[in-house]
């Protein structure tokens, strides 16, 4: 049986949180990265999972990607 979007975006966003918690920002960036890839999530949604990927991208030492995303949310 298929998960509904919500359900995916849940758990996604549950993993990429404990991911990130744990320090696996590798994880956590693929969690994220889907997460936002989801169609139909709401804009703060998916305003939250580019922070929070941005955030893994500065964490794991990938500045130039982290700065982008920071940026493209500084202008949406």
């Amino acid at each position: 049986p298929q998960i509904g979007l919500r359900d995916q975006e849940k758990v996604l966003w549950s993993l990429a949180w404990l991911q990130l918690k744990q320090k696996d920002f590798a994880g956590a960036k693929k969690n994220l990265s889907a997460a936002v890839a989801l169609k139909d999530v709401s804009p703060f949604a998916k305003f939250k999972y580019t922070f929070w990927l941005a955030e893994a991208e500065l964490r794991n030492n990938l500045v130039e990607e982290s700065s982008q995303l920071f940026q493209q949310l500084t202008q949406e």
